[in-house]
């Protein structure tokens, strides 16, 4: 699920921050998933090293049984059984009296609670969208060495949750748009063969020129991130960001949490979001549990229609209520409209043969 978390500049030990830091804050919100250091309890808000664990849980010593029952002592989920549960007091728990807390955050998540489409939670796989992959909770071990996919672990229900397509750890996880990811500078039919990790002077596809996708170069000043023309902060710089389903301004450095392994595929190489040509990267991204939808020159299964996912599929444009996309919509398959209206965004009058 979408944590659209806040954040202030506690990124004491982590990566760098940015304008907008992980998680895209709004002023007064504190993101516990990035920035631990000697003057924050984050940790302990989410796991429990003894017995005082919520059902007494047991998997990655998380505070409550399950990941989504962590994740909702936060964050409110009206779709999948109401508000927060109540955050920990994790000072309380360790006598840490100034030690730092965690908020969650103050953007919108989940708005439809009665979605005519929805990823829901524990579907263990893919089988009705036709991709027929297996989703299963990921294996962990200590030391951070990724484990094999593994169902053994008794979550709830097991399958699909939070963490198949979030890191609640940051900088410090796996995190998609990072120091520590990918980025793919792959143009149209260049495959994948193009990678480079998050780093000064990277080159990423990022805004437009005569409506063809621009190459621009990452430049980090200060604390920021940046899109330059020039290498090493030459040329038109802008603050790296991106206008999300919601139409909110939010960083693309950690775009909204994800994980660069989505459904934690740890052989899928990591991926990128949102700075290739065209939003392919996005494609490939979702395509790790949907490659019969992503076409085969951007490594899916299936041979049409080119583009990245949001493309065609997002909030629906004749419903405002509905702002949660990949959550939930009030359109069938996440779509943005109904053919012929979601065609004829592109394919204009004349234009066709």
């Amino acid at each position: 699920m979408v944590m659209a978390l806040a954040a202030t500049l506690l990124f004491v030990i982590a990566s760098p921050a940015v304008g907008l830091p992980i998680g895209d804050p709004l002023p007064g919100n504190t993101s516990p998933h990035g920035g631990y250091s000697a003057s924050t309890d984050f940790c302990v808000q989410c796991h429990s090293v003894h017995a005082e664990a919520l059902d007494e849980g047991e998997y990655a010593l998380l505070y409550a049984n399950t990941v989504t029952a962590t994740c909702n002592t936060c964050h409110g989920l009206p779709l999948y059984g109401g508000p927060a549960s109540g955050a920990r007091d994790s000072n309380d728990v360790t006598g840490f009296t100034t030690g730092i807390m965690g908020t969650a955050s103050g953007r919108s998540a989940y708005t439809d609670t009665t979605p005519a489409a929805s990823h829901p939670l524990y579907a263990t796989n893919t089988d009705g969208t036709g991709d027929g992959v297996d989703m299963q909770t990921s294996g962990w071990t200590y030391h951070g060495s990724p484990a094999a996919w593994a169902s053994a672990n008794e979550q709830e229900g097991d399958g699909l949750q939070c963490t198949s397509c979030h890191t609640s750890h940051g900088d410090f996880g796996a995190l998609i748009n990072s120091e520590n990811g990918v980025v793919r500078t792959t143009a149209d039919g260049d495959g994948l063969t193009d990678v480079d990790q998050w780093a000064e002077n990277t080159a990423i596809y990022y805004g437009s020129v005569a409506g063809q996708p621009a190459v621009k170069y990452l430049h980090l000043n200060g604390a920021v991130w940046q899109a330059c023309t020039g290498m090493d902060g030459s040329g038109t710089c802008s603050d790296l960001t991106t206008t999300d389903s919601e139409g909110q301004t939010v960083s693309l450095y950690g775009y909204k949490l994800l994980s660069a392994y989505p459904n934690f595929n740890w052989d899928g190489g990591g991926e990128s979001w949102g700075v290739d040509a065209r939003t392919h990267d996005q494609a490939r991204w979702c395509g790790s549990c949907h490659p019969n939808k992503v076409a085969t020159e951007y490594g899916g299964t299936f041979h049409n229609h080119p583009t990245g996912c949001t493309a065609c599929h997002g909030n629906p444009t004749a419903d405002t209520t509905s702002k949660d996309f990949p959550h939930t919509s009030s359109f069938g398959q996440f779509l943005k409209s109904y053919p012929d209206g979601l065609c004829i965004t592109c394919h204009h009058e004349g234009e066709l043969p």
